[in-house]
């Protein structure tokens, strides 16, 4: 969100940071996106190691860049006693705190919920970890490769072979997502009632919602007597043309015509298993594999000038 007017939506909330890599880093660049002031804090030997990851360029990253554009920064050994101080004292000053430690090392700091409360009792605390706060993974770390490996994200992408990960950083990207989300709700319920709230959520607890309507759907209807079928997700694919792929999903009536008219094939509208949406979500998989067949032998900027 922008505005080139003037300031946005989030103009006057500090956000204090002190978290490395994507999951709190992500999330607070967008809060600075939205006009927030954030301040991110790094210790003083090696900072937020994304920094190193990458093509960078002075010691910084593209990928440190894109996470952290926008942020004001401060180092300092947190674990010292100026450094403690000096971290309490911004912390007063703060409408936002996200730390993304493990359970217990934010307390053991002085900066857990109930320390930084005391001095700021609005504050909107936020904790994010890997597994919550209990439970016999509690005290582990965990990066997006270990969540997509819990959540069900790289079985599902594996589909019947071999599980595989998704090549982009999901889990931590929902996650950056689902506690930005919150702090807004947090920051406008403090606006009605004058209490700060406390913001937890894990990464696996974020990439299991994030999972759970479409890769969980044969795991909520569980009746004996209800129609089961095949994960519509085992089809999902895209559509190998003459020279190239491309992808199409018909799912309205209005859709499937378009693509019977388009491709010259009224066998399509008659053919009892796609003639109305309700039969093609039954034979998902036969409608799939029949639009494989129709744009086969189909140049692959003809079968998109021919949708369009």
């Amino acid at each position: 969100m922008s505005n080139s007017t003037g300031p946005g939506p989030l103009d006057g909330i500090r956000v204090v940071e002190i978290a490395t890599f994507i999951a709190a880093p992500g999330g607070s660049h967008l809060l600075a996106s939205q006009g927030a002031e954030v301040i991110k804090v790094e210790d003083l030997v090696v900072g937020d190691p994304l920094r190193m990851f990458g093509s960078s360029r002075n010691g910084m990253s593209g990928w440190f860049a894109n996470l952290n554009a926008g942020k004001r920064s401060l180092a300092m050994d947190i674990a010292s006693a100026p450094g403690r101080q000096v971290m309490a004292d911004l912390l007063a000053t703060a409408d936002v705190f996200v730390q993304a430690y493990r359970p217990g090392v934010a307390e053991r700091l002085g900066i857990g919920e109930a320390d930084v409360r005391k001095r700021n009792p609005k504050i909107v605390y936020v904790s994010i970890s890997g597994f919550g706060r209990d439970g016999p993974y509690s005290k582990r770390p965990a990066y997006d490769a270990v969540i997509q490996g819990w959540s069900g994200i790289a079985a599902v992408q594996g589909g019947d072979g071999e599980p595989q990960f998704v090549k982009s950083f999901i889990p931590d990207k929902v996650t950056s997502l689902t506690w930005t989300q919150a702090v807004c709700a947090a920051l406008f319920a403090r606006e009605r009632t004058g209490r700060g709230e406390h913001v937890e959520l894990s990464l696996l607890d974020s990439a299991v919602s994030f999972m759970w309507p479409d890769a969980m759907m044969d795991h909520t209807v569980l009746s004996d007597d209800a129609d089961h079928r095949p994960n519509l997700l085992a089809d999902y694919r895209l559509l190998a043309c003459r020279d190239g792929y491309v992808a199409m999903m018909p799912l309205t009536d209005a859709h499937w015509k378009g693509v019977a008219d388009a491709f010259g094939r009224p066998d399509l509208l008659t053919d009892p298993r796609f003639a109305e949406a309700g039969p093609r979500a039954a034979h998902f998989g036969d409608m799939i594999d029949t639009l494989g067949e129709v744009v086969a032998d189909v140049a692959r900027d003809d079968v998109v000038e021919r949708l369009i």
